[in-house]
């Protein structure tokens, strides 16, 4: 603050001690320290006025607020961007699959006009189906198992 040397404190120690004298000097620098001591409190006591005032505590708060709800806005700007990359990435992998499957739908349906060729020359031949469902009744041979239809006939 001050810029002041170990020389000149020298010269204010010699200069104080000539205008008091030896015999009051100790009670001289008492009183020196008394009165900076108040005056450093005075300052104190008005530093911290001026703070209450102002609302510098508020202020600073009120800042800190703003900063960790800018850092909030940030991080969810950054997981929307990744949630939204991760769906672009997802409807894509979707439709890949989805074409996929159609390309092997289709090949299966072209191969299923060809009539397979079964290992048993007595036996039909079954159609390849897309679904593993169980064979019905429309493709299997033709033979009454009720008793009622052979009566009829």
């Amino acid at each position: 603050m001050f810029d002041i040397g170990f020389s000149e404190l020298i010269i204010v120690a010699i200069v104080t001690l000539l205008v008091v004298g030896p015999e009051r000097l100790p009670e001289t620098i008492k009183t020196a320290a008394l009165w900076l001591g108040r005056a450093r409190g005075m300052l104190s006591d008005a530093k911290e006025t001026i703070k209450e005032e102002i609302g510098v505590d508020d202020i600073r708060q009120t800042l800190h607020n703003e900063n960790v709800m800018k850092d909030l806005q940030d991080a969810k700007q950054k997981v929307n961007q990744s949630l939204n990359s991760a769906r672009s990435f997802e409807s894509g992998l979707r439709d890949q699959i989805e074409q996929s499957v159609n390309d092997a739908g289709n090949t299966i349906h072209s191969d299923a006009s060809e009539p397979v060729e079964s290992s048993a020359p007595n036996e039909p031949a079954i159609p390849a189906t897309t679904s593993a469902q169980p064979l019905t009744s429309s493709h299997a041979p033709s033979k009454s198992t009720n008793p009622d239809s052979s009566s009829e006939h």
